[in-house]
């Protein structure tokens, strides 16, 4: 009997031994170096040449859109650019799509939930929504009067409109009235985001998840694809009424009015519009919009750099979290700041982690590694920050 007792202990333990690779995956996610080594990881695998480290930014995706005349003897190239699907093309989509699925594969192990959800339903609330980008959402009704649909998925309030919604005014699976503020985190400030979290599936009632929410992400969207084709028309050609269709299409699915030309007298004003209306909206709390301030040159212009400033204003307090604020009102109000204020020139890039310098003597650090300025460097290629424009005239 003693010794069946210590076989089924024996056993038992046995049974509870978690596979290897799970067990290395939760002690990688129990502590902030390996979530930050994994997220590494992640942006490691995107820069690969099979992805945007050449098929996705200059090989590949340009010869699939025409931008190169090559020779019908330049083999795989030369059936990019005629659409010529052959097995060798096949293959080269194939691995192109195999890698951008191992990062959203990778990515969903180690993020979202648990960074976006606020605290009080058990998330971090390492990252919060500005109350800039909510009132953008709350200054535009749809064509029938309501508020644009995509605020409901995008930060977690409560408003009015969404009682005829799936799961209505709902944080996670509990009720929300309109006397009720979701406090994101004290210390940081902000509004709770509703993106890639469960707090609007109504099927969890906290974070349970933690960082397996079972949401992915999305690497590319077909709004993403019609904003930069309406952006990049309006860089060449603009303003024009093809861009101002292709900002409309994205528009229609929220049923928003359209755009009409006639109000975008200058290529300046409908880049306004698109960097600082268009995507916020569509694309807000997704990630993207570092991306797009690098490459805009916002870091590197004064105008554009205060107008960040003023965007990212969040009022750290158990009340009053969705109200307008203003930038000026910084100096006399303690409750209020701006994580922009402590922008140090070169940090729009992510450091190279010292440990990897460390061990590779042919590494040498970024811009964010020594805070140099690359507004320099921006300028001496040709490229150009657009003016702030003021779109209520």
């Amino acid at each position: 009997m003693t010794f069946l007792g210590i076989l089924f202990a024996s056993c038992n333990d046995w049974l509870d031994v978690q596979p290897e690779d799970q067990r290395k995956e939760d002690d990688m996610f129990s502590h902030y170096k390996g979530y930050r080594n994994a997220l590494s990881g992640c942006y490691a695998a995107m820069g690969h040449t099979s992805v945007y480290g050449q098929k996705l930014t200059t090989s590949d995706i340009e010869l699939l859109a025409g931008m190169w005349e090559m020779m019908d003897n330049s083999g795989t190239n030369y059936d990019l650019t005629t659409h010529n699907y052959n097995d060798g093309v096949r293959s080269t989509i194939q691995d192109i799509y195999s890698k951008m699925f191992n990062v959203i594969v990778q990515t969903n192990k180690i993020i979202i939930e648990s960074n976006f959800a606020p605290g009080n339903y058990g998330g971090w609330a390492d990252i919060s929504a500005s109350p800039w980008l909510y009132h953008l959402f709350k200054a535009e009704r749809t064509t029938d009067g309501k508020l644009d649909p995509r605020l409901y998925w995008t930060i977690g309030t409560y408003e009015s409109d969404w009682e005829d919604f799936e799961f209505g005014n709902v944080a996670y699976t509990n009720k929300l009235t309109a006397t009720d503020n979701i406090v994101t985190n004290n210390t940081y400030g902000g509004l709770p985001i509703a993106k890639f979290t469960n707090l609007r599936t109504g099927l969890y009632s906290t974070v349970i998840t933690g960082l397996h929410d079972g949401i992915n992400l999305r690497l590319m969207r077909y709004s993403d694809v019609l904003l930069r084709a309406a952006e990049c028309e309006n860089e060449v050609n603009g303003p024009t009424q093809q861009a101002i269709d292709w900002i409309n299409e994205v528009r229609n699915r929220a049923d928003l009015p359209d755009l009409e030309l006639a109000d975008f007298p200058t290529a300046d004003k409908l880049f306004e519009q698109i960097a600082n209306v268009e995507r916020p909206k569509e694309f807000g709390c997704e990630f993207g919009r570092g991306f797009d301030l690098i490459r805009w040159g916002f870091f590197y212009k004064n105008d554009r750099l205060q107008q960040l400033k003023e965007h990212s204003v969040v009022r750290r307090s158990l009340i009053g979290t969705k109200d307008p604020v203003n930038y000026n009102d910084i100096a006399t109000d303690p409750e209020l700041k701006s994580s922009f204020d402590t922008y140090l020139p070169g940090h729009e890039f992510l450091p190279i982690v010292q440990q990897l310098l460390n061990k590779n003597p042919n590494l040498s650090g970024n811009s964010a590694n020594f805070s140099t300025d690359n507004s320099t460097y921006f300028s001496e290629n040709g490229w150009t920050v657009r003016p702030v424009v003021d779109l209520s005239k």
